[in-house]
């Protein structure tokens, strides 16, 4: 397939640092064991909350401060049956922050599972001098129009004591149908100045030879085929193909849907076979120059 145009970057807005469940934890452990150590001298209970006490203080000197910031954008907005495109997203101002997770939820007819660890809709991926990149693919199973769900991302500081929530909104993406295979034995018959490699199938002013038939009104005295007039009891002229060129015109019954699809990986309903020979006949012709129209019926 040719290369798409890539989308353009989306920002998104992150939410404000929070408390995890574990810093809460941790904090009221330091502050439980310190406390009652001191109450009832047991220095074993002051070794056991010590660790629990460094933790949340240093977590809470290191918390992060500004938010981060996203953008996120898909590799390609239009594919084939069958292929993939990546999600892509950028987090950046993330000062203090060790981790980032995303998650895709699934969808109809999209796949997360295409063979890889970060193909499974959820990954967590490092952060680097403040930034950081995920990449999560799409696999897109069935031709149509697809609504992406929104993309959760959890931005973690050191610890995971702090935590900034973020989410994209929803994206589009469009499948186009995996033409079947085509084959045609029909002749060509080239044309010059044409569009196209076809001329048109009906009789008419032209170049080409298409048969000798009787003289009508409106012909041309040119064209009068006279050893062949000799021979019968009226004029003969040669008929030619009209030059003009072949309008491809492709309809589309989508009234009736029969049978179940599973996709570009399973069974085909009779409209999944209608819409690939379709696409199968306007990739030949549009190869040849052809004009092509397509009319869909009962959407």
């Amino acid at each position: 397939m040719s290369e798409i145009p890539t989308a353009t970057w989306r920002p998104a807005t992150a939410g404000a640092w929070r408390p995890t469940v574990a810093f809460v934890r941790s904090s009221l452990a330091a502050i439980v064991l310190v406390t009652v150590a001191l109450l009832t001298e047991r220095p074993d209970l002051l070794v056991l909350g010590t660790p629990f006490a460094i933790v949340a203080a240093w977590s809470a000197a290191s918390r992060p401060r500004a938010r981060p910031t996203l953008t996120d954008r898909f590799g390609n907005t239009t594919v084939r049956e069958g292929d993939a495109t990546t999600w892509r997203g950028r987090v950046g101002e993330a000062d203090g922050c060790d981790l980032v997770s995303a998650r895709m939820e699934p969808a109809v007819w999209l796949d997360h599972r295409v063979g890889s660890r970060a193909d499974q809709g959820a990954v967590a991926v490092p952060v680097v001098d403040g930034r950081a990149e995920i990449g999560i693919v799409v696999r897109s199973t069935r031709w149509g129009r697809r609504l992406v769900a929104p993309v959760q991302l959890v931005a973690s500081s050191s610890w995971g004591s702090f935590q900034s929530s973020m989410s994209t909104t929803h994206g589009s993406l469009t499948t186009l149908p995996l033409p079947a295979l085509f084959d045609t034995a029909a002749p060509r018959r080239p044309t010059d100045g044409l569009v196209g490699l076809e001329r048109a199938t009906r009789r008419g002013e032209g170049s080409e030879f298409a048969g000798v038939r009787a003289f009508g009104t409106g012909d041309r005295i040119r064209r009068i085929n006279w050893s062949r007039s000799l021979r019968s009891e009226q004029l003969q002229v040669n008929a030619t193909w009209a030059d003009q060129d072949t309008h491809v015109a492709l309809v589309v019954d989508a009234g009736d849907d029969y049978g179940l699809s599973e996709g570009i990986d399973g069974a085909a309903s009779s409209l999944d076979t209608a819409v690939r020979a379709a696409g199968a006949i306007a990739e030949h012709a549009g190869r040849r120059g052809d004009r092509i129209s397509l009319r869909v019926f009962g959407t």
